[in-house]
């Protein structure tokens, strides 16, 4: 595969570059840690931080958009079960620590895997072992 670029014109223009689409779902959950405002500025608007904030308001978060910032606070955890979201991606997975170190519980769905293919959850799953949780499984 190959990109060819005709054109003969200088290029020049100014644009505007947004936040990293994979940091900012994982700042979200990582903000589950503390009760304190979290304020994420330059922040994307992308599908993975809709299906991100939908788990984290099932978990007692506050999440407000003002343009390109987002805040986010979660001053109690109110479930710690996260049993079913109305999209899929693999962000839940991350939720366990931080529901596991505010409540001492956590149930996500274990989604495995994407378009690209399947996605193992064993090493995550392995760190929270070697901290100390004990992992179940069940069919859902």
């Amino acid at each position: 595969m190959k990109f060819i670029v005709n054109g003969g014109k200088k290029l020049e223009g100014e644009i505007e570059v947004r936040g990293s689409k994979n940091a900012a779902t994982k700042m979200m959950v990582a903000s589950l840690l503390t009760d304190e405002e979290c304020v994420l500025e330059n922040f994307p608007r992308i599908g993975d931080a809709e299906i991100t904030k939908e788990l984290c308001e099932l978990v007692g978060s506050e999440v407000k958009n003002e343009g390109h910032i987002l805040r986010i606070k979660t001053p109690n955890i109110t479930n710690f079960r996260v049993t079913q979201l109305s999209r899929r991606n693999r962000i839940p997975i991350l939720a366990l620590g931080p529901l596991l170190a505010r409540t001492g519980k956590a149930e996500v769905p274990i989604l495995g895997g994407d378009k690209i293919g399947p996605r193992p959850v064993d090493i995550h799953l392995e760190a929270l072992k070697a901290l100390g949780a004990r992992i179940e499984t069940d069919e859902n």
